[in-house]
């Protein structure tokens, strides 16, 4: 899910993933959508899953095992996610209705959203600082479309390291606990991760400065 001045805008796969468990949800009342929800968030913060503690909120609705699990990461992702890129409540109630949802569910996940918003935050934060550090960044143009980006990461202690997305590891340094990253990035993603780098960067400074 990316977010575009504070509206939730889903890829397709993530779109139809995630109508397919709103039907489930709504099947909860209203009151074990809310323990559930916040079941989810401490265990977001805890970083495990109490599926026995879950179970008894959807016992009622006689989900399976997938289902249940379906349930809870559909929330899961629905809180993160929204948190991640402070989503305004007024967007996310109204897109939550727009997407399925009851009205009465939308505004419990929604009031979820904003008594959590300050603890995931802050977890969050504190999870992406724990990261490996970037020990150096070289950039350059491969031709008038593409950017190389080359990041080197501070390894701790693990020698395989690790990429995702387009990005291919080019394994560890030979004089330290250093692993460089490649990625080859189009004109228009080497702007947006600028911009996003940018935005970090303010934010952390006013932490820091509050």
């Amino acid at each position: 899910m990316v977010s575009r001045n504070g509206i939730l805008d889903f890829s397709a796969f993530t779109f139809h993933w995630l109508l397919g468990q709103v039907s489930n949800l709504s099947k909860l009342s209203h009151i074990k959508l809310k323990l559930l929800l916040q079941t989810i968030v401490k265990n977001i913060l805890a970083g495990e899953v109490d599926y026995e503690k879950i179970q008894k909120f959807t016992a009622d609705a006689k989900f399976s095992d997938t289902e249940v699990k379906g349930c809870v990461a559909a929330l899961t992702f629905l809180l993160s996610n929204s948190v991640k890129f402070s989503v305004e409540a007024s967007h996310l109630n109204n897109e939550l209705q727009q997407i399925g949802f009851p009205k009465e569910h939308a505004q419990v996940i929604t009031s979820a959203f904003k008594d959590s918003y300050s603890s995931l935050s802050n977890h969050f934060i504190s999870s992406i600082l724990k990261i490996n550090a970037i020990s150096s960044i070289k950039c350059s143009r491969i031709n008038e479309n593409y950017v190389k980006l080359v990041l080197g990461l501070s390894n701790g202690g693990n020698p395989s390291g690790s990429v995702g997305n387009s990005g291919t590891a080019n394994g560890m340094d030979s004089t330290s606990d250093v692993v460089s990253h490649t990625f080859v990035l189009g004109e228009k993603q080497y702007t947006l991760l600028l911009q996003e780098l940018i935005s970090v960067q303010k934010r952390i400074e006013e932490m820091s400065s509050s």
